[in-house]
């Protein structure tokens, strides 16, 4: 039994032995190096043409499209917001004009007139809230054309009723001014001694023909009613006051040339002042005298 396992041990003492003289396996064989050749890269630049596009953007067609679009609508608003300002226009016309014609303008309109432009507003409100509820911008126009060519020229009366009287009284007071001052002219006054007299005589002229316009003007509107139109305007006599004033006050008001005094001669000196200029000189800063024959003062 023990000769098997001696000979068991003899044989893994070889191994050992035989391991240990065996060299290490790295320093067999010296590493191996390897030269890796590569091959010469050439960059080349090239320009790429880019085309911007957002993702879910519109083509240029279907933009072109949304802007008309929305043109379209911008337009329609603006045609709808001057529809809706003509018919209020309207509207306000019949509430201010029916409100003073049954109060301020009564007397300056015909009680048959005044009757029939009462309906005529009444019927004009129903249509706006009616049939024309939803008329076009150039309907409305017309409608407020129609009423205003009534309810203005009764206006326009009352208007004139109340600036005719002033203006007249102006254009009066500035004719008996102008007529004044050519009676002063004629009377010889310094003030208007130096008026050319056919220029004062222009004046004289256009009094006469204004004051027979004024005249004539007068008695028409005196026998004016306030239910009628005027055959002359208040604005009138302020126009022809104006332009014969303008004219008038020009000549009237023109300076009288100045007269030039005559030029001064030098003023002479006086031979007596230079006289005594010289002696009051001689006497500044001169010495005392000295004896002529010198004698000296005797002394004890």
């Amino acid at each position: 039994g023990d000769k098997p396992a001696a000979e068991k041990m003899e044989s893994d003492d070889k191994t050992a032995d035989a391991a240990a003289a065996a060299p290490p396996a790295d320093k067999a064989k010296p590493a191996e190096v390897k030269t890796e050749l590569r091959k010469k890269v050439v960059n080349k630049t090239v320009d790429l043409a880019i085309t911007s596009r957002v993702h879910g953007a519109l083509s240029h067609d279907k933009l072109q499209a949304a802007v008309a679009e929305e043109q379209k609508m911008s337009n329609q608003d603006i045609q709808e917001a001057e529809r809706l300002t003509a018919k209020n226009s309207v509207e306000e016309y019949i509430y201010d004009i029916r409100g003073k014609v049954c109060d301020e303008l009564e007397e300056f309109m015909l009680e048959d007139d005044r009757n029939q432009f009462t309906l005529q507003l009444e019927d004009m409100e129903n249509w706006l809230y009616e049939d024309g509820e939803y008329a076009e911008k150039k309907v409305y126009q017309t409608k407020l054309d129609e009423l205003r060519t009534k309810g203005e020229a009764v206006k326009r009366r009352r208007r004139e009723w109340d600036e005719r009287t002033p203006a007249m009284n102006q254009f009066g007071q500035c004719l008996q001014l102008a007529q004044k001052a050519i009676d002063s002219f004629k009377e010889g006054q310094e003030k208007y001694n130096h008026l050319d007299p056919a220029e004062v005589g222009k004046v004289e002229k256009a009094i006469a023909e204004k004051t027979e316009w004024y005249n004539r003007m007068a008695g028409d509107l005196a026998k004016l009613t306030k239910t009628m139109d005027p055959p002359v305007l208040a604005s009138q006599f302020i126009q022809e006051k104006d332009a014969f004033w303008s004219m008038a006050s020009g000549i009237f008001n023109k300076p009288k040339p100045k007269v030039e005094p005559p030029p001064q001669e030098p003023a002479k000196e006086d031979d007596a002042a230079k006289a005594e200029a010289g002696k009051a000189g001689e006497g500044t800063g001169a010495a005392p005298e000295t004896p002529v024959n010198g004698a000296e003062m005797d002394v004890d």
